[in-house]
């Protein structure tokens, strides 16, 4: 490259239009070397979040259609899928670690597109949770089992297609019974969460792991006050004395 990403400067007003489109530059020329380096710039420059849902996410959904009419080929593709892949996966580096609560991430049979998972699990650690990664294609039939030992505090399952959901209506809504269940990707709906008792989670990866953490946190604030008025609530009446009754 005759100018390292190291020299860009991103411009005043929108600095993800700048990031999209040299990375996008890079990435259908197959220059991995270059891709890399641009991420990496894009990630220190932006912030990890910003640049996953402005840059990143957004650039994945172009190269898809581009694939889906012709523009890109199968090959093109791939190449650029893994390369974005090898970044989020540095970043997902143990995000099953730490102490905060437990979500589980996974794709149901028949889904292979499971890339917008590590953006929602990368958010969401940095929110202080921690994260099991399943992936693409897992039976829910497991996910039910193991649930059943070990619950987490949340398990969501992202599909790219409704069929991908509602063939599993049956299996999910026995999860959801298990353990709290969100579901993700253009194949869900709030109709169809509602229906089998989970969460629907809209809008991009990044911002829908924004809204869990912070759904979390009041639920969490709301039951630490409740315990804290029971608490005082049972110290008052143990400081109270008895009514004494009146000699007759």
């Amino acid at each position: 490259m005759s100018d390292t990403p190291a020299t860009l400067a991103a411009p005043s007003g929108n600095p993800a239009a700048l990031w999209h489109t040299t990375l996008a530059e890079a990435v259908r020329l197959l220059d991995e070397e270059a891709a890399e380096e641009l991420l990496d710039c894009c990630l220190a420059d932006m912030g990890v979040e910003d640049a996953l849902r402005e840059v990143v996410m957004p650039l994945m959904h172009e190269v898809g259609e581009d694939w889906s009419t012709g523009i890109l080929t199968v090959a093109q593709e791939h190449f650029i899928t893994q390369v974005v892949r090898a970044r989020l996966t540095a970043l997902s580096r143990g995000w099953s670690s730490g102490l905060g609560p437990m979500v589980w991430l996974a794709c149901p049979p028949g889904e292979l597109h499971d890339l917008p998972l590590f953006p929602f699990g990368i958010a969401l650690h940095r929110g202080g949770w921690r994260v099991r990664f399943f992936g693409a294609h897992t039976p829910v039939h497991d996910l039910i089992g193991l649930a059943k030992v070990s619950p987490p505090e949340l398990v969501v399952l992202a599909s790219t297609t409704a069929r991908g959901l509602s063939s599993r209506r049956w299996e999910l809504a026995q999860l959801s019974r298990v353990a709290p269940l969100a579901v993700a990707g253009e194949g869900a709906s709030w109709a169809f969460a509602e229906a089998i008792g989970a969460t629907y989670l809209p809008g991009d990866p990044v911002s829908a792991a924004e809204q869990v953490a912070s759904s979390h946190v009041a639920t969490r604030d709301l039951a630490a006050s409740r315990r804290e008025e029971a608490e005082m609530a049972a110290q008052a009446s143990a400081d109270t004395p008895g009514m004494q009754s009146e000699a007759s």
